[in-house]
């Protein structure tokens, strides 16, 4: 079942059904059993009493009325006296008595409208000293509690109602605290540090609200999981990143004592260093920072191919001393959007380098700016190598470096790309990699937004 409301409405309505169809059912048997003990007719009673007033006379009339006609729950059995007194001193209802005794008027035959009934007369017993004693017969007075009026009924009724409701809450009850017991269990042992903690399958496969939630919990869990190692890993590579510098400083320090060195060479090393750790740094804080949820950037209109200008005349001339190339053609018409320009050119910048990192001596690097459905794309593709498939989604996070690109001095820190995912997020934008189909790594930067485009 999938709905938690639906399946209580169906037990409350199951458990109401299953008690109307047992009262029916007892209803039914009760008054079949009623059916049998009442006689078949006053006349029969009237045989009865007349036994027990032959006997003792009027003490034994009185007293067989008092045993006999009163164990008749289905029945009001009255005994008149000639003065139309009952035997035990009820009250006796005078209208029908007198309909019993007074005859109908009499109707000639065909008149419309009116009925002839003949004069009716209650059945008379005489005592052994003469005095006439007259039977009345009638129905009981119906309860105003219905069947619950009748002793024999109401402790079953009242019984079948209590095991109806009770097996139906109980089942209903267990079928509920089941799985928040177990989703408690889970969580108590993931407060407690167990990141494994997951709910149970019997709990998922519900296929209700709680089923939902329980499904809602393992995907926090695991993306739990997934930040505290993650959290810890790049603990581990800031550390060891961190590290690399500062030994290569630590030697540098060693060899300026070192009788005959060449100081001023090792001088230019700590000075290459610092710079390479200041910039690691500035790398770190920046992935820090664009990993806070919630933050946000200052905008503004940001010429974008002036944007993609300026990145890719700087890579060109570097990429010079390696006989590298950068193809971009920037379009007659200048787009802007709303962006950051100094993380987004960052982004861009990070993607660009990359390329130029992978692309062998002689290779060439394209860029590619298009109007995308909600916004704009930019593409960078170059012509080294690519990527494995199982690692394409990787490569954003930080210091992730491919197996062909584990040499620092070829692979760099492994920042630069997880910088450009976090500004990418945090202007509600994208970055995809994939393998063109020509050869090397194409990656796809996509920003959301309403593009302006400015002639001139």
């Amino acid at each position: 079942m999938r709905s938690l409301s639906l399946k209580i409405f169906l037990s409350f309505w199951l458990a109401m059904l299953l008690i109307v169809v047992a009262t029916a059912a007892i209803t039914f048997f009760i008054l079949a059993e009623m059916r049998e003990q009442a006689p078949r007719s006053p006349r029969m009673f009237a045989n009865e009493a007349a036994v027990a007033l032959a006997r003792d006379g009027r003490e034994g009339l009185t007293e067989w009325l008092r045993t006999r006609g009163s164990r008749m729950s289905n029945l009001r059995v009255y005994v008149l006296t000639p003065d139309n007194q009952d035997l035990l001193d009820r009250k006796v209802p005078r209208m029908l008595v007198r309909q019993w005794e007074t005859p109908a008027p009499f109707v000639p035959h065909g008149a419309p409208g009116v009925s002839y009934r003949p004069p009716q007369a209650l059945p008379t017993l005489i005592g052994p000293d003469g005095t006439p004693y007259r039977f009345l017969v009638l129905p009981s007075r119906p309860s105003r509690f219905g069947l619950l009026g009748a002793p024999q009924a109401r402790m079953v009724l009242l019984t079948v109602a209590l095991i109806v409701t009770g097996a139906v809450s109980y089942l209903l009850a267990r079928s509920i605290t089941r799985p928040i017991n177990d989703l408690n269990r889970a969580t108590q042992k993931l407060a407690g540090g167990d990141l494994e903690a997951r709910a149970s399958a019997a709990t998922l496969a519900r296929g209700d609200e709680l089923a939902r939630l329980g499904a809602s919990f393992d995907t926090m869990a695991q993306r739990i999981h997934e930040l505290i190692h993650s959290r810890e890993r790049l603990l581990r590579d800031i550390s060891h990143e961190l590290r690399s510098p500062l030994a290569r400083m630590r030697v540098a320090l060693g060899l300026v004592v070192q009788p005959g060195a060449d100081v001023q060479r090792q001088i230019d090393r700590l000075e290459s260093e610092t710079e390479r750790l200041n910039e690691l740094i500035g790398q770190i804080l920046a992935v820090s920072r664009l990993g806070t949820a919630g933050v946000e950037l200052e905008l503004e209109n940001v010429d974008v191919a002036g944007l993609i200008d300026s990145v890719a005349r700087d890579a060109a001339y570097e990429a010079q001393s390696t006989n590298k190339t950068v193809s971009w053609t920037s379009p007659p018409d200048r787009p802007q959007i709303r962006a950051n320009a100094h993380w987004l050119g960052s982004a861009i910048e990070n993607v660009v380098r990359n390329a130029l990192r992978h692309t062998p001596e002689g290779g060439e690097v394209f860029i590619d700016l298009s109007r995308a459905k909600d916004g704009m794309a930019i593409r960078v593709r170059d012509q080294g190598p690519g990527v494995p498939v199982s690692e394409l989604e990787r490569i954003f996070e930080p210091f992730y470096r491919t197996a062909s690109a584990r040499d620092r001095d070829s692979g760099g820190e492994g920042l630069g790309l997880a910088i450009t995912s976090r500004v990418m997020r945090a202007h509600n934008g994208g970055v995809q990699a994939r393998n063109a189909p020509g050869g090397g790594l194409e990656v796809e930067l996509t920003l959301p937004g309403q593009v302006r485009v400015v002639h001139g």
